[in-house]
């Protein structure tokens, strides 16, 4: 959800500029007269209930949180927050939440608002509390069951809403998009479809658009995880991308697999070797470490062949080792010697 509201917070960002909007009034009466057809949302609220709770269990969602108090309510996106103290929240969020209310406090000197008014808020009184104007306030319970109870309270929520949802004719707010649980490898893009991009191994969380691995940006790529977390698959998908964006005359592939995880992944002719053992692994990186040492650009190389890199001719190479923790042991680690015939690889070629 935090994903969510903060790229619709950077796609308003776009739009007003785009259709040079002044004001979130002015975008609020160009969608009334259906100006703007796309805008599924309007003013969007994020509430976070319980606040030291949220950045204990999402550390990393506290700065996002941040970012759209600041930026969002230009763009009529508002943050809601509820917390026991006024020290769970940081200055920096704190200060750009200038609506407050005090319900009753645990310590009246930590009031913000009067500390004398603070003390005559009374206990066992939920929703009694301070306005900024140091008055007295009766918060209403919602729910319109009859019921004044606050033990049965969710119930009564419950039913406000599907009252709500009920009476409503208009069009109904999107739901929330989600990450699915399971990303079929054949809904992404194919390698070949968007060469320009690269190969696609997954989808976005804030926009949910394909995600591509570019190797003529960013020649080289490790995959970190856990145990049954996903490593071989996602390097089962990067080799059948590979095959599938370039020639077997454009890229050759060797593969380091002690634990046979991608034996018969690569059944075309792209496939250069495949090693299942170390001694196997540290002849065919001793090949390639020869022919890597060739395309090394001599002195009379000119700037625009290394910016074209036409002084050599070949495929692209790539090595794709699963498991390293197997192959980098005390008794040696076969890359070693890769790892400096490939230091340059806009040069050299070698991925």
């Amino acid at each position: 959800m935090v994903a969510e509201v903060s790229g619709l917070v950077t796609r308003r960002e776009e739009l007003f500029r785009a259709q040079s909007i002044d004001s979130i009034a002015t975008f609020r009466t160009r969608r009334r007269q259906g100006l703007l057809p796309e805008e599924s949302y309007g003013d969007v609220f994020l509430v976070v209930d319980g606040w030291l709770t949220f950045r204990q269990e999402f550390e990393l969602l506290e700065p996002v949180v941040t970012d759209i108090a600041q930026r969002g309510l230009a763009y009529g996106v508002h943050v809601v927050i509820s917390a026991s103290r006024y020290g769970e929240l940081r200055p920096a969020l704190k200060d750009l939440l200038q609506t407050r209310v005090e319900l009753k406090l645990g310590d009246a000197m930590e009031s913000e608002i009067d500390r004398k008014a603070a003390v005559n808020v009374p206990a066992g009184a939920p929703g009694r509390g301070l306005t900024p104007d140091k008055l007295h306030f009766l918060g209403a319970l919602p729910r319109i069951d009859g019921s004044g109870q606050a033990e049965d309270l969710a119930d009564g929520v419950t039913a406000l809403v599907a009252a709500a949802a009920g009476a409503w004719t208009g069009p109904r707010a999107p739901e929330v998009r989600m990450l699915p649980e399971l990303l079929p490898a054949e809904l992404l893009p194919k390698a070949a479809e968007y060469p320009q991009y690269g190969i696609a191994i997954g989808v976005d969380e804030s926009t949910l658009s394909p995600v591509f691995l570019d190797f003529d940006t960013d020649p080289h790529f490790i995959v970190f995880g856990d145990g049954e977390s996903g490593k071989t698959a996602l390097l089962r998908l990067l080799l059948r991308g590979i095959t599938e964006r370039y020639t077997p005359e454009q890229a050759r592939v060797v593969v380091g697999d002690y634990r046979r995880s991608l034996l018969g992944q690569v059944t075309t002719p792209h496939l250069l070797e495949y090693a299942a053992a170390q001694p196997a692994l540290q002849a065919f990186l001793a090949d390639i470490r020869g022919s890597m040492d060739r395309r090394i650009p001599g002195p009379d190389v000119t700037q625009e062949q290394l910016r074209d890199r036409s002084w050599w001719s070949g495929p692209e190479l790539f090595l794709v080792v699963d498991d390293y923790d197997l192959v980098a042991t005390s008794s040696g680690n076969p890359l070693g010697s890769c790892s400096t015939c490939c230091r340059s690889p806009r040069t050299s070629g070698c991925t």
